[in-house]
């Protein structure tokens, strides 16, 4: 985008406002690529920042033309005085939600919100500006072949939602406005900011980039790579396996029935590794429906415990219909606990949860499930449709772990053999169904995927990586309270070889935070709290003895 704007054609103008209202959409309410609410991700919103001001810059030198009336006049130009930044946007938004909505309709809060960018301030300026707009009878028309603007009463209907609703603030309404948002701006000054340590470098700036492409593997794991630390090989296969569910999805959504089934994806690692921190960052960046599920609680007559239905029931939080829920990803966490009895032997099979497997057949192959009223006190909720769901099973499984990483690989157990196998299958998967998976199961899976155990270096990384570390994340939270925990780098460096020696990892590195935090919350005493060796030494020694973890 050209710094430098030469005087653009009424063609130029009305193709810039347009592309402004769609911006300043995207920016306040941004959406997945299937239409889901979802956070903004911080290089979408440095694109759409510089998109915005650039249409904004376009728009503003169209509008100091004296022959470009029609533009003036939408936005009450006159003599040789310069638009306002906040009509325009206010204009804009209005003329492309004309455009894109039949029957057009929206309200002064959408408008506003849009117009302020996430600015109290300017959101309530907004507000002043529409009411304006509103007495003045100042509007926009567009027409259907997108050539020209006049000045028009649509704005009033637009901005009234089509009459439904009132669309005049009152005196007092626009003083409580604007002390509400004076509250908030003081609440925000009174809290403290988070300091990044000196020892760790920031990382470098990422020039503002087109939004990640979450429908290939690529795009997935540069999304992935700065928030999932020290794991890159298996996050290749992990954006490998979403990028193929990303992909069926599309298929889906242009009424398209996949030729594969649903993709199920077996994630292996030990608690801390990082298993469930892998599947929440996905789905928060591409807005799909998430629930996990704890298959350890789930039984087969479900007279105690958790029908397989109710699995699928978090799904359906926050109001989410069925036919969005049923493009979402649901974990079945501990599902090791399924497949063998004794504590993890698989000496043994578990009849139970052999029984809880038979359940899974069917949704894993994108059967249509009935939620609710059929062995739950749940009233019915609708037809879930698994063939658009993604599956991820995931558990420690340790003894099978373990049995593993041993080199030898002897075919007691696992199915590995020196010799000639007469079993065509002599893989991990044939491991899988020693240990307790039904073959059924095991034959759905399209990919396993190990998740090593962290070294004390990729912990200290964990721990200490700007903004997503888990030091970061816990003093996003103290600080909501006035605390900031600052760790001396031998104290991080003796919490990771502590971590990895008892084989906590990333769990036990959180329960040491929390315990730091909970010693000076009791003096409530607001600021930093340095910790030194001798501090994280203690609270080592009080969490072993309080909870029995032993090295």
């Amino acid at each position: 985008m050209a710094e430098e704007i030469s005087m653009p054609t009424q063609q130029q103008a009305l193709e810039s406002l347009i592309r402004l209202g769609k911006a300043l959409h995207a920016y306040a309410y941004p959406r997945s690529p299937f239409g889901m609410a979802r956070p903004l991700l911080p290089e979408e919103a440095s694109r759409l920042k510089e998109e915005i001001a650039f249409c904004e810059k376009v728009v503003s030198t169209a509008a100091c033309d004296p022959s470009h009336r029609n533009l003036r006049s939408v936005l009450d130009v006159r003599r040789d005085l310069i638009p306002d930044s906040l009509d325009i946007r206010i204009v804009a938004y209005v003329a492309w939600h004309a455009l894109t909505n039949e029957p057009a309709g929206t309200s002064v809060a959408v408008v506003s919100i849009a117009a302020g960018m996430g600015s109290v301030d300017d959101m309530i300026q907004a507000r002043h500006a529409i009411r304006y707009m509103l007495v003045s009878r100042i509007g926009v028309l567009v027409l259907q072949d997108q050539t020209a603007l006049f000045p028009g009463g649509k704005l009033v209907r637009l901005l009234s939602g089509d009459n439904k609703s009132p669309i005049f603030f009152s005196e007092e309404t626009l003083k409580e406005a604007f002390e509400a948002g004076q509250r908030m701006k003081a609440d925000q000054a009174l809290r403290p900011k988070t300091c990044p340590r000196q020892s760790e470098p920031h990382p470098p700036a990422q020039t503002p980039s087109e939004t990640p492409n979450l429908l290939t593997a690529r795009g997935i794991f540069d999304a992935l790579k700065n928030e999932v630390i020290g794991i890159d090989v298996p996050l290749r296969r992990f954006s490998a396996q979403m990028s193929l569910h990303m992909r069926r999805l599309e298929q889906i959504r242009k009424g398209v029935r996949p030729s594969v089934g649903p993709i199920v994806t077996a994630i292996i690692g030990s608690s801390g590794s990082g298993k469930s921190w892998l599947c929440e960052t996905f789905a928060r960046m591409s807005g799909l429906p998430y629930s996990v599920a704890d298959m350890s609680g789930v039984s087969q007559a479900s007279y105690v415990g958790l029908s397989v239905d109710e699995c699928f029931y978090g799904l359906l939080a926050n109001k989410t219909k069925p036919s969005e829920a049923q493009k979402g990803i649901l974990v079945m966490d501990e599902f090791d606990k399924l497949c063998a009895k004794g504590g993890g032997s698989h000496s043994s099979s578990d009849p139970q949860g052999r029984g809880i497997q038979a359940e899974l057949l069917k949704p894993l192959e994108g059967c249509k499930l009935p939620l609710g009223s059929r062995r739950s006190n749940s009233p019915y909720m609708g037809v879930l449709d698994c063939w658009e769901t993604n599956f991820l099973i995931c558990g420690a499984f340790q003894e099978l772990r373990d049995q593993l990483a041993d080199g030898s690989r002897k075919a007691t157990g696992l199915g590995f053999s020196s010799g000639v196998s007469k079993s065509p299958r002599s893989d991990i998967r044939d491991a899988l169904v020693k240990y307790g998976f039904m073959e059924q199961i095991v034959n759905r899976i399209g990919a396993i995927i190990v998740l090593p155990d962290p070294t004390p270096e990729q912990i200290v990384r964990i721990t200490t990586h700007p903004g997503t570390g888990m030091l970061a994340r816990w003093n996003s939270f103290a600080n909501s309270f006035g605390m900031n925990l600052d760790l001396t780098d031998e104290a991080i460096q003796y919490l990771a070889n502590w971590a990895c020696e008892i084989r906590g990892y990333s769990r036990a590195v959180k329960t040491i935070l929390g315990n730091l935090v909970e010693e000076h919350l009791y003096d409530d005493k607001p600021g930093d709290i340095n910790v030194w060796l001798k501090d994280v030494k203690r609270a080592i020694e009080e969490t072993e003895g309080a909870e029995g973890l032993q090295r």
